[in-house]
């Protein structure tokens, strides 16, 4: 991709720095993650072939799509499809946020995290800074997939230093390295419990109720007792969720 233009930096991650670019092929706008192996702490270049083969067994509305795939000795760069902004950025400048924007998003995340389950894959680092919003659509896409593997993956690939302190489950802190999906759901609970964070669930005790119960539920300190993504998106929370939501939009439209 050496012929893309390289309009600027848009986010730091382990090892890597992240571009908004324009596509020399297509003109299309995308975001071109480039790996430098050197900087990489878990797996070097391996960590890298692991994330491209993760991905490009996930195809899911709500996950960033992998476009194309360069590299060479030193480094990689991985080229999705550009989405406007991160979940961080929302929970800093658009608070308050409707509570209908909110189990919208919400539902999106469970909806990506619960297909990558479905295929015996845990994240493994969802934070708000690795959730991507779509400001057009009002939806999100999960992103980051760089400290992602497989559940059947060998013992020793499994470590506690993955998830940003902040997101990371009980049993992650008591140093447990046979961890399950309930990490990726503890983390959805505390980002659930962030974003609501100072707004009153509703006006009426059932909805409040719902919000408590729905949270607490991912935020069970028994892994085996958490609940799962798929039983999540069924809790009556969502039901009627409806489609009327306030304004979001991009800060570079």
């Amino acid at each position: 991709m050496a012929s893309d233009v390289y309009m600027r930096a848009i986010a730091k991650t382990r090892g890597s720095l992240v571009y908004k670019c324009r596509h020399y092929e297509t003109d299309r706008i995308v975001a071109i993650k480039n790996i430098n192996f050197k900087y990489l702490s878990e797996g070097g270049p391996s960590s890298v072939i692991r994330e491209v083969a993760l991905l490009k067994k996930l195809e899911h509305k709500y996950i960033v799509r992998l476009l194309d795939v360069q590299r060479d000795v030193k480094s990689a760069n991985l080229v999705f499809e550009y989405v406007d902004i991160t979940f961080y950025n929302v929970i800093q400048h658009y608070h308050p946020i409707d509570l209908r924007l909110i189990k919208k998003f919400l539902y999106c995340i469970l909806s990506g995290i619960s297909y990558c389950h479905a295929h015996k894959i845990l994240h493994r680092d969802l934070t708000p800074t690795n959730l991507l919003v779509d400001t057009k659509n009002k939806i999100v896409k999960i992103a980051d997939f760089g400290m992602a593997m497989e559940v059947d993956a060998p013992f020793d690939a499994h470590t506690t230093e993955v998830l940003t302190l902040y997101y990371r489950a009980p049993e992650f802190l008591l140093g447990r390295t046979n961890y399950s999906a309930a990490i990726d759901m503890w983390a959805v609970g505390c980002i659930f419990a962030e974003i609501y964070f100072g707004m009153p669930g509703a006006d009426t005790l059932p909805e409040v109720t719902l919000i408590s119960d729905h949270y607490w539920r991912m935020l069970s300190l028994n892994p085996t007792t958490r609940i799962t993504a798929e039983s999540a998106l069924n809790h009556p929370y969502f039901k009627g969720k409806g489609t009327r939501t306030s304004p979001l939009s991009s800060p570079e439209q």
